[in-house]
């Protein structure tokens, strides 16, 4: 497997994290998880589609796919994330047949290529983390069937902000001082920022965290940890992802723009090209 653009000491380690998520994850984290799957992708039943999940983590959202009926491919770079979507997996007793989980990278280009293509490619919170994010766009629209859907999140481009946070994860994955320093500066300041804001509003601060569980059935803190140690770190523009995508015979179904310097959504759709138009009535 062809290595990353960045050295294995200079990334976070998310399978780690997501291994220590799933010790309390339950199953209202899983349904949770599927009908955010079901309203992103605006359809209840996913019978005879094929899914890909680039970048796997937890393998949750792959458990989504499945339980609608998909028939999943998951893969993920990090083997702690492959460990923990193989125990997903395996708890939810989903056949081999119907679920297959790898270790590849998505810049790896013959792994890629090796895979086909999808009605649905699915890859959330991800892309941005390779080191190499334009790159492992495009080869995440080669892996989109003609009409099929890409469903993305990538991080926004916020300016200052964005290089003040690059920095603070760059501390964070030099070793145990620079991630004991991050953790103890920011992880009381977003507690006491969250508790704060409820009790202003007199409201109790766990509903806080309950309600954070409703979006995507994640952990509130262990997306604090993801954010904090989310190294490589890259960014981009709504308009930038858009435009890029269009120019590749994708039409944008969804956009949803991140209101800090969190996820912005995508859904797009592939359209069929005419070179694609006249291939198909020559093969008829």
């Amino acid at each position: 497997m062809t290595q990353s653009k960045v050295e294995e000491s200079d990334r976070f380690a998310f399978g780690k994290n997501w291994q220590r998520y799933l010790v309390h994850a339950e199953e209202r984290e899983f349904e949770i998880a599927r009908n955010c799957l079901k309203e992103l992708l605006g359809q209840d039943d996913m019978s005879g589609l094929t899914f890909l999940d680039i970048g796997s983590g937890s393998g949750i959202h792959s458990l989504a796919a499945a339980n609608l009926g998909a028939c999943v491919t998951s893969f993920d770079y990090d083997s702690d994330s492959v460990a923990a979507t193989r125990k997903v997996k395996a708890a939810a007793g989903v056949s081999d047949a119907r679920w297959r989980v790898m270790q590849g990278s998505i810049l790896d280009g013959p792994f890629v290529e090796s895979l086909g293509r999808f009605d649905v490619v699915y890859s959330w919170g991800v892309l941005h983390h390779t080191g190499a994010m334009w790159e492992a766009v495009e080869r995440s629209c080669c892996l989109v069937a003609e009409g099929g859907s890409l469903v993305i999140a990538l991080y926004r481009d916020c300016g200052l902000r964005t290089r003040a946070w690059w920095w603070v994860k760059r501390l964070y994955i030099t070793g145990r001082v620079g991630r004991w320093l991050v953790l103890g500066a920011f992880v009381p300041a977003f507690w006491l920022g969250v508790v704060g804001n409820r009790l202003i509003r007199f409201q109790n601060p766990r509903r806080a965290f309950v309600e954070y569980r409703k979006q995507r059935g994640m952990s509130m803190f262990h997306d604090w940890i993801d954010w904090l140690g989310g190294y490589p770190y890259e960014t981009a523009s709504v308009g930038e992802v858009v435009s890029r995508l269009e120019a590749r015979s994708f039409r944008a179904v969804k956009t949803v723009e991140a209101a800090g310097v969190g996820c912005s959504e995508f859904v797009f759709t592939r359209v069929a090209t005419l070179e694609s138009t006249i291939e198909r009535e020559n093969r008829a």
